[in-house]
């Protein structure tokens, strides 16, 4: 299996716990085998529907069981051990398919889950300095038919190369899709894309209006830009913007879909989120209202790290109280000087009186 072939590429994915905010991030490096200590060829079979590609894309007909065979090859001179898994494709927050992790729960429209039906035997897999091994996947097919197609992923990891520095975790994994159907009018069906809720959420320890999307249907979506805005009810003014390009959606799945309010903290109310999806011709447009309790606003501002601490000199009410106590104590030393001027002017007087009266005295005599 070629390298450089892009469509469902083996990805080397870093999987990263952040020092500061404990939440996993992930980045994408090229198919490279120095990151992952090994390469993997997918031997492809003659029922194979897709000739093109470098990934298992299977017609095949109910009940039927079939063995595929994966070939992974040690390319360090070390030994490592490589974790295999076979995970339903999913969609992450930043809009991409992924393979990654085991599926939670079934979602609308999801008949069969690929994890049930492809199963492999290993655990883990030791493979010494440059060794080569034979990774059998088994396939038992459901006894119906089904429409569209069921998508998932071979996912393995080099635990070898797992490292803990700090608080910071990175593993190197490639994957490779598995993608099973029983009929050839199977990319008839379509994707589809519906707004099920808007949410307050995280991201990273900072704050995000979060769109929970679906795609119901057994089929792919991708190439869809996504844009939308968020107003307070009623208004037209934009509090929040939306302008995603070139997402991927897998078949079956649900993802929350962020929009950073850049370090600006939330604010009880009620709200109004409108977006609109395209995929070349095809448009869909959304409309909800949501709200944002106080308590929820106060107990996720107190969280996100990205909110600028208030200064108590910027604060309004702060200033006015510091305002009004510095008059009140300049009337205060205003009138204690009054009444120590006079006080001083009485003193002066009664010292002339007592001077005088003195003087007058000494005259009588």
């Amino acid at each position: 299996m070629s390298s450089n072939q892009k469509l469902f590429n083996f990805f080397v994915i870093g999987l990263v716990v952040s020092l500061f905010f404990g939440t996993p991030l992930v980045a994408y490096a090229s198919d490279n085998e120095t990151f992952a200590g090994f390469t993997t060829d997918a031997k492809l079979p003659d029922n194979q529907y897709t000739k093109e590609v470098t990934y298992f894309d299977l017609k095949m007909t109910p009940s039927q069981k079939q063995e595929l065979e994966v070939i992974l090859t040690n390319a360090s001179s070390k030994e490592i051990v490589v974790v295999p898994s076979i995970n339903r494709a999913q969609t992450n927050r930043a809009g991409v398919v992924t393979y990654s992790v085991k599926s939670e729960t079934n979602n609308a429209g999801l008949i069969y889950n690929v994890e049930d039906i492809i199963t492999i035997a290993e655990k883990e897999i030791v493979l010494k300095a440059h060794e080569e091994y034979k990774l059998k996947l088994q396939i038992k097919m459901p006894e119906q038919p089904f429409e569209g197609v069921l998508a998932g992923g071979l996912y393995l990891y080099n635990k070898t190369t797992a490292k803990t520095e700090g608080n910071i975790k990175n593993h190197f994994a490639r994957e490779i899709g598995l993608i099973l159907r029983t009929t050839d009018k199977s990319e008839e069906i379509v994707g589809d894309l519906a707004l099920k809720k808007v949410t307050t959420d995280q991201e990273n320890a900072r704050n995000v209006i979060s769109l929970l999307l679906e795609n119901a249907q057994p089929a792919y979506l991708s190439a869809v830009d996504f844009k939308g805005t968020v107003t307070k009810s009623g208004s037209q003014e934009s509090l929040l913007r939306l302008d995603k390009k070139n997402l991927s959606i897998a078949p079956n799945s649900t993802f929350d879909l962020p929009i950073s309010l850049d370090g600006e903290p939330f604010k009880a109310g009620t709200y109004e989120f409108k977006g609109t999806a395209t995929q070349k011709e095809r448009v869909w447009h959304f409309d909800q209202t949501f709200q944002i309790t106080s308590e929820e606003a106060k107990k996720l501002n107190q969280k996100d790290v990205s909110i600028k601490k208030e200064n108590i000199f910027e604060n309004r009410l702060v200033l006015t109280l510091i305002g009004l106590l510095f008059s009140l104590l300049l009337i205060l030393i205003v009138l204690l000087s009054r009444i120590y001027i006079k006080k001083c002017r009485m003193k002066k007087w009664k010292e002339r009186q007592r001077k005088k009266k003195k003087r007058t005295k000494t005259l009588k005599k």
